[in-house]
This record gives C-alpha cells, sequence and structure tokens, in this order.
C-alpha cells in the first residue's frame, strides 16, 4: 500500500491514508469492517512534534490522574486522544466513534483548539521577542 504525500511547506507534510486498508504495527494491512468502508473517506495525518509531545503527555498524565485523586485522568486521556487524532490513525478512529455519537460536540472542541492553539502561538511570539539577541 502506499501513501500519498503531498509536501506542503518544508516542516509540514499531509499523508493521506485510505479508511478501508490502514497500515498496522506489524506492517499488514487492518481492513475495516464492511459496515465502516468508505472507498471517498481518507485520513489525513498532519505530523506536528508540538501536538505528539503534547497528547503523549496527556496519555501521560491519564493514568496518573485515575490513581490521584487530585488529577482527572478520563479529561486527561479524552485530550490527550484528540490532539493526537490529526497524528495517529488510533486515535483518528477514537475521535470518529465520538463524532458519530455527538456530532455537534466536535466543531465546538476543534474551533476552541484553534483559538488555544493562537493564543500559543502568540505567547511563544512574545517569549521569543523577550530573549531576541540584539
Amino acid at each position: 500500500m502506499l501513501l500519498e504525500v503531498e509536501l506542503m511547506t518544508v516542516t509540514q507534510r499531509t499523508s493521506l491514508v485510505p479508511a478501508t486498508d490502514l497500515p498496522v504495527a506489524g506492517g499488514g494491512l487492518l481492513e475495516a469492517p464492511p459496515a465502516m468502508c468508505d472507498t471517498q473517506a481518507m485520513i489525513v495525518i498532519r505530523p506536528s512534534r508540538r501536538r505528539k509531545a503534547i497528547g503523549i503527555g496527556c496519555l501521560f498524565m491519564g493514568p496518573i490522574g485515575l490513581i490521584l485523586p487530585i488529577v482527572p485522568g478520563f479529561i486527561f486521556v479524552g485530550l490527550g486522544t484528540f490532539i493526537l487524532r490529526d497524528q495517529y490513525v488510533w486515535a483518528y478512529r477514537s475521535v470518529g466513534a465520538i463524532d458519530r455519537r455527538w456530532p455537534q460536540l466536535i466543531p465546538g472542541i476543534e474551533a476552541r483548539e484553534e483559538k488555544a492553539m493562537a493564543w500559543g502561538d502568540r505567547q511563544i511570539d512574545k517569549a521569543k521577542r523577550v530573549f531576541r539577541r540584539d
């Protein structure tokens, strides 16, 4: 199976994976059940180191939060899975199940995510200006 890769910029790639034949860790292909097969559906994977670091950090905090009463574990697991949806196929499928159950929920969360990412970018730019060497 071949992945179609489009170079958008030097640092950002987009990979398209058919939804019916998805690669698995063992090197084979995972076939979707007939009810889920949609030959037109493609999963867009956008690699980002920052998103992976934040998502994996949230997934790491999830089990800790399930043990400790102070940290909300289920929220961190859900947040980590949502952040990683554009990074890994398994996360995309998990968020897809939520989207099928509550279709009005995902667009609102995505809007909040875009707003938070823009805020984070502004904070990084401010920090760069403060610590800039002239």
